[in-house]
């Protein structure tokens, strides 16, 4: 039975929920189930709308999760839908100086947003107890194709990543992190490659929900115009796919 397709736009929360889970769905059984079970505390470094540390907490109540955010509208945004005993702070990490240390922090899509990554790097090994965890989780850009149903999706989602890349080399994002962290005695304990895909109408749903909200924040009002009616036409076409090719690192302090 075909899904008909109903614009989520008058409900941000109901998308951001979707979107959240799309990920979770995979990303729980590869990285939080192995480790989260036996750790104290963790801080998500740009945690954003808080969505995804919200659904940590959910799963994981007895963890101590802080999320560290410099966006004035995105704190403002993770202050209203957040738990009360998550911690969010409005800094950036360079000024947030923790008092106690942390046994795992997390970088999810910020990474390439981060403009000094070994400053980074270096703070990280400040505030990180011995033997803490580490996880890296972004796009795996070169792998992205897109969907002939989605040519100006496709677009706008390939300019927005390709502007992040201020400084191209020939390696891949997780070739450079993994020598970078090596480099400074962090152990690379596991790496997973992997597919968020429309590959069921649930799926299919969630993913409609992504495009929609990626393109609200990043598109111009002609751009949008433009995506909408699209989105719509490849929600109810049965060949509409699309997947979103994913990297996903672990590393240890050693």
């Amino acid at each position: 039975m075909k899904q008909s397709y109903q614009n989520p736009s008058h409900s941000f929360d109901s998308m951001l929920e979707l979107t959240t889970s799309m990920f979770m769905h995979i990303e729980h059984e590869l990285f939080w189930q192995p480790y989260l079970p036996q750790l104290e505390n963790l801080l998500d470094i740009g945690c954003g709308t808080a969505a995804y540390l919200s659904e940590l907490h959910r799963r994981y109540p007895h963890i101590a999760f802080t999320g560290i955010e410099s966006n004035d509208g995105l704190v403002a945004l993770a202050r209203k839908r957040t738990y009360n005993d998550i911690q969010l702070v409005h800094s950036r990490y360079e000024d947030y100086q923790p008092k106690q240390r942390y046994t795992a922090m997390l970088l999810r899509l910020v990474i390439q947003h981060i403009p000094n990554r070994l400053q980074l790097l270096s703070w990280i090994d400040r505030y990180l107890e011995p033997g803490g965890f580490v996880f890296i989780i972004d796009f795996a850009d070169e792998n992205f194709t897109g969907d002939i149903l989605l040519p100006r999706f496709t677009a706008l989602f390939h300019n927005l990543r390709a502007s992040l890349y201020q400084h191209r080399t020939f390696l891949t994002m997780r070739d450079t992190i993994r020598l970078e962290y090596q480099q400074r005695d962090f152990a690379l304990l596991d790496t997973h490659y992997y597919n968020i895909d429309a590959h069921n109408p649930v799926m299919k749903q969630h993913m409609l929900a992504y495009m929609h909200l990626v393109s609200a924040q990043y598109g111009n009002q002609a751009q949008r115009d433009l995506i909408v009616p699209e989105l719509e036409a490849w929600s109810s076409n049965t060949d509409g796919s699309l997947a979103l090719p994913m990297f996903g690192m672990v590393f240890q302090k050693q």
